[in-house]
């Protein structure tokens, strides 16, 4: 029996993947494996270590990586200093950073912008990426909000696309800057594999890009990654697509 092989853009260890893996149980092969390389700035995150030490009102988390990178770092958000965060995966993610996260977006971050908007104007500090769009941040500051962004990493494609990916058969892009680095290295250069993206804006970077064969997952976790492609990696169905075998 053929199984679709799927690649996510994470470390196979991750716990998304794990989640993804076990949700399409023997449907797919599942795999992480990542196509990008972190770059911290040092300085940034001890500059947003002084910004959250000053109680800013608001911190917003906009990826998993940011609280992760905090966490380790040792800088943590007073008690006072709600947290917000652009989805369910970077909700679970600043759970180590404070016992409440007080806003969760539906993973984009003009819903997140609505939602903070709702609430009296006041200071926000966003530790992020590098390259983040700044829809956010503007979207606050229009709204009358005291708005710092602060880049602490930035990703950055890897030298050389990983061998497995001219193997795939549906790739799940986890960030807008993963669907760039995966066009830059040549994903779609002599093949074909669709394209799972987690929200609007990983969407919007892949068409920006040309990528035409793209599906937005149903919901932003792992069950919505499996939902959405479990109709499409259904053993039965692929075997008639005439697709290869692939080993774990």
């Amino acid at each position: 029996m053929s199984l679709a092989l799927v690649l996510l853009t994470r470390p196979h260890a991750d716990r998304f993947v794990a989640e993804v893996s076990a949700a399409l149980a023997d449907a797919a092969c599942v795999r992480g494996e990542p196509v990008t390389r972190t770059i911290i700035d040092e300085a940034a995150l001890e500059h947003a270590r002084r910004r959250l030490a000053e109680g800013p009102a608001w911190l917003v988390v906009t990826s998993p990586r940011t609280p992760r990178l905090l966490f380790e770092r040792g800088i943590l958000p007073k008690p006072e200093t709600r947290v917000a965060a652009v989805g369910a995966a970077s909700a679970r993610a600043a759970g180590m950073l404070t016992e409440h996260v007080a806003l969760v977006g539906e993973g984009d971050a003009e819903a997140l912008a609505q939602k903070l908007l709702a609430t009296p104007a006041s200071s926000v500090l966003i530790p992020g990426s590098v390259s983040s769009r700044p829809a956010l941040a503007q979207a606050l500051r229009s709204g009358g909000w005291r708005v710092e962004t602060v880049g602490i990493y930035d990703s950055l494609p890897l030298a050389k696309l990983p061998s497995v990916y001219r193997r795939a058969d549906w790739i799940v892009a986890t960030a807008g800057s993963r669907v760039a680095a995966l066009h830059s290295l040549g994903a779609w250069d002599g093949a074909h594999p669709g394209l799972v993206v987690l929200g609007a804006p990983s969407a919007r970077v892949a068409h920006g890009l040309g990528i035409a064969d793209i599906l937005c997952a149903r919901t932003p976790t792992p069950q919505g990654v499996a939902d959405t492609l479990l109709p499409l990696v259904n053993p039965v169905n692929h075997l008639r697509s005439g697709r290869k075998d692939h080993e774990q």
